[in-house]
């Protein structure tokens, strides 16, 4: 997931993506940008597949032009042709085949609860723990999540604020973990167990010992997916999606309405979710946010392999992609903070972002400063939607988005 040397305004920004979840005039260059075709490709994906995993469309609808299939696919040949390391490849061929099995059930359950630790959720109480931003420079701090400093940090759930009243005894929970050394402590405590590390490995623990243990060892300062399948006796430990440990046991684990978080455990807790029913292998897979799986491998690569305008490029794309897809889309908008965040990010206005290219043309600078202006307003007008599709429109051409 994330490197040592991964930019937290860059995750800051892309964060920012997820919410936002004409003509060139004569003698503008256009670049027929391949690191813009890959950033555009990749928004994309991330945003019909935010539109589908909240249940706003089903799988094989259209959203602008493309349904979410189409989007992998356009995405897997874009991955290929730029030379991405078989790690984020390898990701992208059992998305598709989870798609095709998806065209006729409805893969996203209703959750007891979905906890992103955004701030402001008043069924969390945190003690030591704190929220997070993983871009703390940047002004839109939307990728956050729950840090653990030290072995006394805790948070407390409870999940009664959120839907209806435990206890369960079929339940599937899920969560994304990335351990700092030394590898111990709990990640989540509910009734009479608890799932934590022992050993560096993935520990299920009862109220007279271990109960289930995972069958590797979780990587230090990887972002790990971990889910626990509890069908009334029957458990199920799941690691990145893959079955790490199986047992029947003589009685069943119940969810309590109070789950804490934490206690001994040092390093962040994200993505924190509880169904009220068994998931099978598919799809607990399926249900893995995207930024984790593809997109921040994505720009990680992107950031070590280009030079600072080839990643303005594959900024710009996935941008202004993002814009086009709202303004096209049945299900979504053009807003004017999309209008005013992009064109800030494109102008070098958020400290640590590359710099506009020399050579960028003048309509094309200017372009982008009409952006900026549109979104000044809180809302924007009929005319002004339509005055930011022109400029929409020319900045693709520029791109070579067509």
């Amino acid at each position: 997931m994330f490197s040592k040397g991964f930019s937290r305004n860059l995750i800051g920004f892309f964060a920012l993506l997820l919410l936002l979840t004409s003509v060139l005039s004569p003698g503008a260059e256009v670049r027929g940008s391949e690191p813009a075709k890959l950033g555009a490709g990749l928004a994309g994906v991330l945003l019909r597949w935010n539109m589908v995993s909240s249940g706003f469309v089903s799988p094989g609808k259209k959203i602008g032009d493309e349904d979410l299939m189409a989007a992998l696919e356009g995405l897997e040949s874009l991955v290929a042709e730029n030379g991405l390391p078989s790690n984020v490849k390898g990701r992208l061929a059992p998305l598709k085949k989870k798609l095709v099995a998806s065209e006729d059930t409805y893969l996203w359950p209703i959750q007891l609860g979905y906890w992103s630790f955004s701030g402001g959720d008043d069924s969390i109480s945190l003690s030591g723990a704190e929220v997070k931003s993983a871009s703390p420079e940047a002004r839109v701090q939307v990728f956050q999540y729950l840090s653990f400093p030290g072995k006394e940090a805790s948070a407390t759930i409870d999940i009664t604020k959120k839907t209806f009243s435990p206890p369960l005894k079929k339940f599937s929970l899920q969560l994304w973990v990335r351990p700092e050394k030394p590898l111990t402590g709990t990640l989540v405590e509910t009734g009479k167990w608890k799932l934590g590390f022992r050993e560096r490995r993935l520990t299920l623990a009862g109220k007279f010992g271990d109960i289930l243990s995972g069958a590797g060892e979780v990587a230090f300062e990887d972002w790990t997916h971990v889910s626990l399948v509890v069908d009334g006796k029957t458990i199920k430990l799941y690691e990145n999606g893959s079955l790490a440990g199986e047992r029947t046991t003589s009685s069943s684990l119940r969810v309590t309405s109070e789950v804490v978080l934490g206690q001994g455990f040092t390093g962040n807790l994200d993505e924190f979710r509880l169904t009220p029913k068994v998931l099978d292998k598919t799809r607990l897979r399926f249900d893995q946010p995207l930024d984790y799986l593809i997109g921040f491998p994505i720009i990680n690569w992107a950031q070590t392999s280009w030079s600072s305008d080839q990643l303005w490029e594959f900024y710009a794309g996935l941008l202004i992609s993002n814009l086009t897809i709202k303004r096209d889309s049945e299900v979504s908008s053009l807003k004017a903070d999309n209008l005013l965040k992009v064109g800030e990010f494109l102008l070098g206005e958020v400290e640590g972002m590359p710099s506009t290219p020399e050579d960028l043309p003048d309509d094309v600078e200017s372009a982008l400063n009409e952006l900026y202006r549109l979104g000044q307003s809180e809302e924007i007008t009929d005319a002004e939607s339509s005055r930011a599709g022109s400029v929409i429109d020319k900045l693709v051409s520029y791109l070579d988005l067509l």
